[in-house]
């Protein structure tokens, strides 16, 4: 079944960006693109199939000028020791509903999903964990070495060396907030126990 595609005029304020480490996500690349001016859109193209990002992107600027030196600027850049392939759109028209989502997945794709959420709940788990045991600090009381409260400072180093150790093989910056998050939580909490 064909679909028809409708363009629209391009004013040379997206930019392609491909190569991109499959672990990329939106919020880490408006991270890196809003260095250069207000980022406008984000589309990170996903498989359909397993909601995995495709390796590429799309980026919109407010302006052409901006995503020119953006292109020029980050086209080779490493990430996760994968070079960066960046250039402004060059094509005189682009898609017209490029930053549109796609529809909703199909029902056979549910298992995605819920694995998603089940991250999404640990993570969740594992910071309420943690503002709990901030909060008892906060009392001033002494946390007890219990199984619970080994297994989460456990849980926190394997985290922080999991993170570290990305971070040193591929060569980048972008778990430095959650290294310092863990890093500071790790040492609260050793410092607190009876």
């Amino acid at each position: 079944m064909e679909r028809e595609v409708s363009y629209k005029k391009n004013n040379r304020d997206i930019i392609y960006v491909g190569n991109l480490p499959k672990e990329l996500t939106e919020q880490h690349l408006k991270k890196y693109f809003d260095q250069f001016g207000d980022v406008v859109k984000i589309r990170l193209m996903k498989s359909k199939k397993t909601n995995r990002s495709k390796g590429y992107a799309f980026v919109q600027f407010e302006n052409s000028e901006i995503a020119q030196i953006a292109a020029e600027t980050m086209d080779k850049y490493l990430i996760d020791g994968k070079a960066l392939k960046v250039h402004v759109k060059d094509e005189d028209q682009v898609v017209k509903h490029l930053f549109k989502r796609g529809r909703a997945m199909m029902i056979k794709n549910n298992k995605v999903k819920h694995m998603n959420s089940e991250l999404d709940f640990k993570r969740k788990t594992m910071k309420e964990k943690l503002e709990r045991i901030m909060e008892t600090i906060k009392e001033g009381k002494k946390l007890e070495k219990d199984e619970e409260t080994e297994e989460f400072v456990n849980k926190l180093k394997n985290n922080l060396e999991n993170l570290k150790d990305k971070q040193k093989r591929f060569n980048t910056d972008l778990y430095d907030e959650e290294i310092k998050e863990y890093t500071k939580a790790l040492n609260t909490v050793k410092k607190h126990l009876k």
